[in-house]
């Protein structure tokens, strides 16, 4: 039990560890979809003025709220399923598809599939779907693995602060780029 005198930032960080990275740095009103809820949002609500007088503040619109599931996505269809895979092989589970679809909320199948040819298609993986020699390295880079393997590459080719560079550059999303269809929320 974390002490509620203890400021939000801190509880979060104890609670569920540190944020995905492509969130943690672009936190936006079309982003907190995935990751807030109502029932979230009422809880943060209800810790307010518990232990001394406070008030809670809320820094999004009434549209975003209003746009809220009732409850949060499971963490399984919110994580990147290229990470998920190559994590998963790397527990030397025999089928990637067969041990996902045994989850509650499993991720489309076809979903999975692709997963499954991108990390051949870079190599992560042979065509049985074993762990390659990269793949054992790039599972345990707690990175994109697409972004992982430059990396690994920068350091073979012993070109590893320009790789760094770039790789910094593009595990976060643009500020300045905005869904075709998230357009009209944001100029309100």
């Amino acid at each position: 039990m974390i002490n509620p005198l203890i400021p939000f930032k801190q509880q979060a960080f104890c609670k569920f560890g540190p944020p995905p990275p492509p969130l943690s740095w672009n936190l936006d009103a079309t982003s907190l979809q995935g990751i807030l809820s109502i029932g979230f949002d009422a809880i943060r609500r209800g810790r307010a003025g518990r232990v001394q007088p406070g008030e809670c503040y809320h820094l999004y619109p009434k549209c975003v709220y209003d746009a809220f599931s009732e409850y949060q996505l499971p963490e399984l269809l919110r994580t990147p399923l290229n990470s998920l895979c190559l994590q998963i092989k790397s527990l030397q589970v025999e089928s990637i598809g067969e041990f996902l679809s045994a989850a509650l909320q499993a991720p489309e199948p076809r979903a999975v599939q692709n997963a499954i040819d991108f990390l051949k298609m870079i190599g992560a993986l042979d065509e049985k779907e074993n762990l390659t020699n990269l793949g054992k390295v790039l599972s345990m880079l707690p990175v994109d693995p697409k972004l992982g393997k430059m990396l690994t590459m920068g350091a073979i080719f012993r070109c590893f602060d320009p790789v760094l560079t770039i790789v910094a550059g593009l595990s976060v999303r643009d500020p300045f780029l905005l869904p075709q269809d998230k357009r009209d929320v944001a100029r309100q």
